[in-house]
């Protein structure tokens, strides 16, 4: 569907605006004439719908039910802004993304990066506002149609939100250079365009804000006895739920991306980045040796491990001191007078102590990593014992258990539901055949 759209766009790019206003339904002329206007404008709607007796009967209804009025002002001002975005999209996609892919200005990988599924995004809402508009010819019903189409949104707004970090990062870097610069400028230029390319990248995470706002506000002044109050709080429910999954996402994508860039810092061949874990807190201590000698140490927590490093001289890489898995450790508070025994002046020092030995830290950040240690070893154990309890439950090597499993799934009328559990167990047999590889 992107490469339809692309020479389909680039072809007619011109005309996509004109086209776009042409569809401009009765409703949206109905709903400009409930705002406050000069008296012409007031008598082009009359005539307008004189000639829909239906129409007519539907405003004398709104006139009297000011809730009405004002739900039929939001709906007009869903559909506009509606329009106002597909029109911007469409400039950067066929003003800046498809020039450039058929430049060498910018690499392919650089492109991917910039504007993601970008095109699949702006398909989705011309198709949205197209089907909207046919909607609100016959009626002011239009929940139905949002059920319909959010799970596409839902899964292209993730994957949107989810490389968000990537696009700006790599605009930044690709703006520093000077034939990427030069092209800008001169599209700017002949656009009359003053607007940066990350305004028009904003516009889809921009749209998802404005879609809770509208919805919340169409359904706070639509009768819960009307037609379409049911599938509107649905949808606003399902809006908000697909921000969250996509906040969700891209906070995962963000942990995964912190754990690849420590194991590619470490001079050391170690197998971190691994699907289970997720990096928690990072920071800079003083190891004290039994002798009392202080050396410069880098604490990495995460889910399910300690890991202490080495600054090595003449290297901006790390080398790993020791790991603790943390089913195997516990944190301590150590008083003052443990680090003047020791000769060491100072206070805030802590100790991690395993099945078979104990270090010793100094760090005024002590009092955080106390709390969040013990945090995550909390959390952690919780998890293990979850994971026991839903691997003697599942049965996973019980050929009937698993379909009785799987019988229930296509009884449940909840998909999400059903997705999460299919989810966690798809992750508990993840960690188990890695835990199995590690002890084979």
């Amino acid at each position: 569907s992107s490469s339809s759209f692309s020479s389909s766009s680039s072809s007619s790019s011109s005309s996509t605006s004109h086209d776009q206003k042409a569809r401009s339904s009765a409703f949206l002329r109905s709903a400009s004439s409930s705002l406050p206007s000069s008296s012409s404008s007031s008598s082009s709607f009359a005539s307008t719908t004189s000639t829909s007796a239906a129409v007519a009967k539907a405003k004398a209804l709104r006139q009297s039910n000011p809730d009405l009025e004002l739900r039929h002002v939001l709906i007009g001002e869903l559909v506009s802004s509606e329009d106002t975005h597909v029109n911007q999209l469409t400039v950067v996609v066929t003003r800046y993304l498809l020039p450039l892919r058929e430049s060498d200005v910018l690499s392919k990988k650089d492109l991917r990066a910039i504007f993601c599924n970008l095109e699949l995004i702006l398909s989705w809402n011309m198709s949205f506002l197209a089907s909207l508009e046919v909607y609100l010819e016959d009626g002011e019903t239009f929940g139905d149609l949002f059920l319909e189409m959010l799970p596409l949104l839902r899964q292209l707004y993730s994957q949107y939100n989810e490389n968000w970090d990537t696009a700006t990062r790599t605009y930044e870097r690709v703006r520093r250079e000077k034939e990427f610069m030069v092209w800008f400028q001169k599209t700017q230029s002949d656009l009359a365009d003053t607007h940066d390319l990350l305004h028009y990248l904003y516009l889809p995470i921009q749209r998802m804000i404005a879609y809770t706002s509208l919805l919340k506000d169409i359904l706070q002044h639509t009768s819960r006895t009307h037609e379409d109050y049911h599938n509107l709080a649905l949808a606003l429910e399902g809006v908000r739920d697909a921000s969250a999954h996509a906040m969700e996402r891209a906070e995962q994508r963000k942990n995964i991306d912190k754990v690849v860039q420590v194991q590619e810092n470490l001079l050391d061949e170690m197998e971190l980045a691994v699907p289970h874990r997720r990096f928690i807190f990072e920071g800079e201590a003083q190891f004290i040796s039994r002798g009392g000698e202080c050396r410069e140490r880098i604490l990495y927590l995460f889910n399910d491990l300690l890991m202490v490093c080495k600054p090595r001289r003449n290297s901006k890489k790390l080398k790993v001191d020791f790991v603790e898995p943390l089913n195997t450790l516990r944190i301590e508070d150590v008083p003052d007078s443990r680090g003047a025994a020791l000769g060491v002046e100072g206070r805030y020092f802590f100790q991690f102590v395993s099945t078979s030995n104990s270090h010793l830290f100094q760090t005024t950040d002590k009092p955080h990593w106390l709390a969040i240690f013990q945090s995550t070893l909390a959390t952690f154990k919780a998890e293990q014992r979850q994971e026991k309890r839903a691997l003697d439950s599942v049965a996973v090597g019980s050929r009937e258990n698993l379909v009785h499993r799987i019988l229930a799934w296509s009884q449940c009328k909840d998909a999400k539901e059903v997705h999460e559990q299919v989810k966690a167990l798809a992750e508990i047999l993840r960690t188990e055949e890695h835990r199995q590889r590690k002890s084979e």
